[in-house]
């Protein structure tokens, strides 16, 4: 994986989304703030995010508020990206 990439560089994982969002991939929440969090649920779609943390290397708490900040005005997407799109992938 490029350093820049790996290094949470915009300009990085931009590219990088944008070449792959509409394809059978899957992206997560962790390492992202709220605003990138919102940008990847519209290039991949809803049903594409993945709640994440980097523990330990990040804490969990702020994941979750994170995450909580991004999807506030929509509750059924926020129970997506927390549960329901993980459940759906691993047939729960």
């Amino acid at each position: 994986m490029p350093e820049e990439i790996a290094a949470g560089s915009t300009r990085s994982w931009r590219r990088l989304f944008t070449s792959t969002a509409g394809k059978n991939v899957y992206t997560d929440t962790s390492f992202k703030n709220a605003k990138v969090m919102r940008e990847l649920a519209g290039l991949f779609g809803e049903d594409k995010l993945l709640f994440a943390t980097d523990y330990p290397f990040d804490g969990i708490t702020q994941s979750v508020a994170a995450c909580e900040e991004a999807f506030a005005d929509d509750p059924v997407l926020a129970d997506k990206v927390f549960y329901g799109n993980a459940a759906k992938l691993l047939h729960l």
